[in-house]
């Protein structure tokens, strides 16, 4: 009975130190100059970035996850292969306990914390031939002296593999070694192309309006807006609807094209939004109006701007028609660079986007040690109380 007793409490403990480490990919854009996959466990095969990639649901002390990420290069002549975290959310310095190691074949490339990961901007991998391919194995271990300290945190980033950047002035780094940052892997989510794609009458009085516009790489869809006479408006995390007087409910779909339809507003009226995808942290756009009308006027967004609208960071800047779009000064700017950190799970949505001679291939990578609800953890508590005091009853009457 006293082996039944310490093999509980031994669970018991194990079971509070797991995590949850869960990562899915969304569809990607297909390109022809760089193409990135991953092995696929369950279909023992390469697979573009979709579906599930990591799936471990009880990550302990102690333990790592490995996959593995293939790139082959038809650019038309070698390119320098380089991996960057950006949109780094690390409130706790989790990324202290956590490693990474990548390794080409059975060279060790880098192995390091996460947080000099964070740190060291642009990552040389190697060189690879045009019409080559290679493969790199991305391992994350939990550090196995993690103290309690870290239960219930998180840690979030998006990793970029792409071809090296090498213009203005960039230096060239030794494969492992960083930039220390200001390379030309591209920025994180970008929303881009908003627009009003059409307002519909609805008699007598109603409208519904369509907002469509594009992300770089696959991420959720929301728009929040309201009347032009009732703003400005502040953006506000912990407000409803983000600090607008409304919202559409955000589809968890994860797609490059987006379009949301808003209903029932007066028709003849001006209205403000902003368009949000949430591919962790959030992202939200300028600020623009349009009139609820099938002939209303729609502003441009440096129109927007200049009536005082704010532009938002989340994980980089929220840029109007790709990277020619306007930027405002940093006293016109807000972050939003807290949201989406209470997810349970984390996401992988890989994209790829052309660029002049850079093609890449943009992965959102988070880890989450928070897991289980609280409320199940109570409850698996309660359970193996009431499993010990069972069997200490049980060995008080055998006596």
């Amino acid at each position: 009975m006293d082996r039944l007793i310490k093999t509980i409490l031994i669970i018991s403990i194990a079971a509070f130190g797991a995590g949850i480490l869960f990562v899915d990919a969304a569809q990607a854009q297909p390109i022809d100059n760089l193409v990135v996959e991953y092995w696929s466990e369950t279909e023992n095969n390469w697979l573009p970035l979709q579906g599930s990639i990591f799936d471990e649901t009880n990550f302990l002390p102690g333990q790592s996850v490995t996959r593995l990420v293939r790139v082959t290069n038809n650019s038309g002549a070698t390119q320098r292969i380089a991996t960057e975290a950006i949109n780094e959310n690390d409130p706790d310095d989790f990324g202290e306990k956590l490693s990474l190691i990548i390794k080409e074949g059975p060279t060790v490339i880098f192995n390091n914390t996460l947080t000099q990961f964070f740190d060291q901007g642009e990552t040389y991998l190697s060189d690879l031939a045009n019409n080559a391919n290679t493969q790199y194995d991305f391992t994350v271990g939990f550090n196995p002296d993690a103290g309690d300290f870290y239960q219930g945190k998180t840690l979030g980033f998006d990793i970029i593999v792409g071809f090296e950047g090498t213009e203005g002035g960039l230096s060239l780094p030794s494969p492992g070694e960083g930039t220390g940052g200001g390379g030309d892997l591209p920025p994180g989510l970008i929303i881009s192309n908003e627009a009003v794609a059409a307002v519909t009458e609805v008699p007598p009085s109603g409208a519904t309006a369509i907002i469509t516009w594009q992300t770089n790489y696959a991420a959720t869809s929301q728009v929040i807006y309201g009347l032009n006479s009732g703003g400005p408006y502040s953006l506000d995390l912990s407000a409803p609807h983000f600090g607008y007087p409304n919202s559409t409910t955000e589809d968890p779909t994860k797609v490059i094209n987006h379009s949301v339809v808003i209903t029932g507003l007066i028709l003849g009226e001006t209205y403000r939004y902003r368009v949000i995808s949430h591919a962790s942290p959030a992202t939200i756009s300028y600020e623009h109006t349009f009139v609820a009308a099938v002939d209303g006027e729609v502003l441009t967004p440096t129109d927007a701007i200049k009536e005082g609208s704010n532009a938002s960071l989340g994980g980089g800047l929220a840029q109007e028609g790709g990277s020619q779009g306007t930027e405002e000064s940093d006293e016109n700017r807000e972050e939003i660079a807290g949201a989406g950190n209470d997810e349970k799970t984390a996401d992988i949505s890989a994209a790829q986007e052309t660029g002049g001679n850079r093609n890449f291939a943009a992965a959102f990578f988070a880890i989450s040690k928070e897991g289980i609800g609280w409320f199940w953890w109570i409850l698996l508590l309660v359970l193996i109380i009431l499993i010990i005091i069972f069997v200490r009853r049980r060995r008080k009457n055998q006596k």
